[in-house]
């Protein structure tokens, strides 16, 4: 048969299939637009090149294409719809559903950048959950040749995992030798030695996400020939994604590079666990040792050149990932001193003695961090002494109550320091703390403002303030509070965390999403950003997405209230009725006490609990009477009660309020 590559096939009828234009063409062949002339199905079609077509061999493995596709039946798997060989006029040919979409290499060149960290998990989910199922197979498919130019998007945007072409299917060993074969940069070390097994595509699955997250492949080479990129996957380490984007959380890093491992045996035990990993923070450190070592000796080498704030990176990495690791933790204390950070360091040191207590070195760190400044005063007057002196005890007694969380015994403590001595220096934060606590935001206000204002940079004192001015409702000036503590210390968890929950009230979810993104970044274990980042994506409707974030908050703090009520909420609309009303039975008994409000109410209206619903929907609507969803639950219980009458009536107060009637 003669080679007719280039020929048109456009305009042509195969079967049922009108072909339209040409979408794409390679060495393999082409593929065509085409739709059916009885139903309403736009297809496309895949010709293999003619005179590969004519090799016995070729028509062997595009066969296997076909019938794989065919026994792959999944939803992130492109589907197949017909298949032939000898077709008279026609190459071999395979006719699978068309994604309009295109593929992810159209999106990474559209993008120009990296992907949100959102959009990256949610391609890496689907395409990973593809891989998953045709390595679980009786008898294990290997794709071998995973790349974003075989991801295509469908019409709703879901990624599809396309071209099976060189795939491998494995008998009862989980690796066998084939003919070295895939697209060199995405290729696993082994891989160019003939090695094939499921760990080899998530090693390509690794390389797919790291180039997500960072805009960047994870290996680099001068030369693309193979022998050059072979040699480059199996010596060259790739950069710590974070170092390229820093937003980037450690647990996704993490999980990326041990995808990236050059020995098989340190990647994830399958990509479903690499897939877990990308959602959750590491729990065993030890699994992720040779990365902690390799930070740790980078850490070592800036400490020893006086370059601390890189140090302090590195140590900062080291213990997101293992928390208990004493002596990471003291050389970062020791860093923190040098760079006069002495508020932190304390910190660091108080943290050692609660792993260990009786560490002597972190007790002689405390103990001289905490050394009286009055020590290095000036000489007083023997008249202004005493005076002074009562002051510091009432401060001293204000210091130890807000340590024991005693607010209103150190709230009298420090109202007595200043009336003894006006002038004393006060830790004006601790007093705005004190107030937050018990709920005196005007008095907390006017603390965190003197704190800013005699020091500008006192980056507590700023988020300090921004929660006080989100809780009166002035979104716009806690936005700012919250802005001003990043640029402070962009560090500070609580200041990313209050950014983003000012930003996602104020609608602003991307932005509010990479807030929270960065508190967890900065602090793994932070619930209330697990929580925050669950709201963001149940508002933006993406709700599995949105479970994953609460689930997450859960295993990090499991008598967090926020969690399980936004886990009830996402499992309702993804119609999980049971699962969610064990969710709220859990968020109302892990509810804090006080006065209950509308999400309680609505648990308790969802666990049958109507009479007790209704009677919060009723205090609710004293202070809040023009609220017409609040008359729309009253009238839901009322008539879950029987009350049908008062039920009619409170439905029609709704309507009117919303200007129906």
């Amino acid at each position: 048969m003669a080679d007719q590559t280039n020929e048109d096939y456009s305009g042509r009828h195969l079967g049922n299939y009108r072909i339209g234009r040409r979408l794409a063409s390679g060495s393999f062949g082409a593929v065509y637009l085409a739709e059916h002339t009885l139903l309403p199905r736009v297809a496309a079609i895949k010709f293999l090149r003619t005179g590969l077509g004519a090799s016995p061999q070729a028509r062997q493995e595009f066969l296997q294409e076909a019938r794989l596709l065919e026994a792959l039946k999944h939803p992130h798997i492109l589907p197949l719809y017909d298949a032939g060989i000898d077709q008279e006029g026609f190459p071999p040919y395979l006719i699978a559903a068309y994604a309009p979409g295109g593929s992810l290499r159209n999106r990474m060149q559209q993008q120009g950048e990296h992907f949100t960290l959102e959009e990256t998990l949610t391609i890496l989910e689907q395409v990973g959950q593809a891989l998953q199922h045709a390595h679980e197979q009786p008898r294990p498919v290997i794709h071998r040749d995973l790349k974003p130019e075989n991801i295509l998007f469908d019409e709703a945007g879901n990624a599809l995992l396309a071209d099976f072409g060189i795939a491998v299917v494995l008998e009862a060993d989980q690796s066998q030798v084939a003919e070295a074969a895939g697209t060199a940069p995405y290729m696993a070390p082994e891989q160019f030695e003939g090695h094939v097994s499921s760990k080899s595509d998530q090693y390509a699955l690794g390389c797919l996400a790291y180039e997500l997250v960072t805009g960047h492949k994870p290996i680099k080479t001068e030369e693309s020939h193979w022998l050059s990129w072979a040699i480059q996957h199996q010596r060259q380490e790739p950069l710590p994604p974070s170092q390229v984007r820093p937003d980037v959380p450690v647990h996704i890093e993490l999980a990326i590079l041990k995808a990236l491992a050059k020995e098989r045996e340190e990647r994830h035990a399958d990509i479903a666990h690499f897939l877990y990993a990308l959602r959750t923070a590491p729990h065993d450190p030890g699994q992720y040792r040779s990365l902690k070592e390799a930070w740790l000796a980078k850490a070592h080498a800036d400490e020893a050149q006086q370059r601390y704030e890189q140090a302090m990176e590195w140590y900062e990495r080291v213990e997101r990932l293992d928390p208990a690791d004493l002596d990471a933790l003291k050389a970062r204390g020791k860093v923190l001193l040098a760079l006069n950070r002495t508020r932190e360091a304390l910190a660091i040191y108080e943290r050692i003695l609660s792993l260990a207590p009786g560490d002597a070195a972190a007790l002689a760190a405390c103990q001289r961090i905490r050394e009286p400044q009055m020590l290095h005063r000036p000489a007083r007057s023997a008249d202004t002494t005493s005076g002074e002196d009562t002051a510091l005890a009432f401060k001293a007694r204000g210091d130890e109550c807000f340590h024991r969380q005693q607010y209103a015994e150190a709230l009298a403590a420090y109202t007595r320091a200043l009336q003894t001595d006006p002038h004393l220096e006060l830790d004006w934060c601790a007093l705005g703390d004190t107030c937050w606590h018990l709920e005196r935001f005007e008095q907390a206000l006017m603390a965190y403002t003197t704190a800013l204002r005699k020091n500008g940079k006192y980056a507590e004192a700023a988020a300090g303030l921004g929660n006080v001015l989100h809780r009166l409702g002035r979104y716009m000036e806690a936005l700012e509070a919250f802005e001003q503590a990043v640029r402070c210390d962009e560090r500070l968890v609580a200041a990313h965390y209050g950014r983003g929950v000012v930003l996602a009230e104020m609608q602003r979810f991307r932005p509010a999403l990479a807030a929270f993104e960065r508190a967890l970044q900065l602090q793994a274990d932070f619930a209330p950003a697990f929580c925050g980042k669950g709201d963001v994506l149940y508002n933006q409707r993406a709700y599995r997405s949105a479970l994953a974030a609460y689930e997450q908050a859960l295993r990090t703090d499991p008598t967090c209230a926020s969690a399980y009520y936004g886990k009830a909420d996402t499992l309702l609309k993804l119609k999980r009725v049971q699962e969610a009303r064990e969710s709220y039975r859990l968020a109302l008994q892990y509810d804090a006490p006080g006065t209950p409000g509308l999400r309680q109410a609505d648990a308790l209206f969802l666990l049958d609990r109507h009479a007790e619903a209704l009677a919060i929907y009723e205090r609710l609507l004293q202070s809040e009477p023009a609220d017409p969803d609040l008359h729309e639950r009253r009238g839901n219980a009322l008539r879950a009660l029987g009350h049908d009458q008062e039920a009619r009536a409170a439905y029609r107060r709704a309507d009117q309020l919303r200007g129906y009637v």
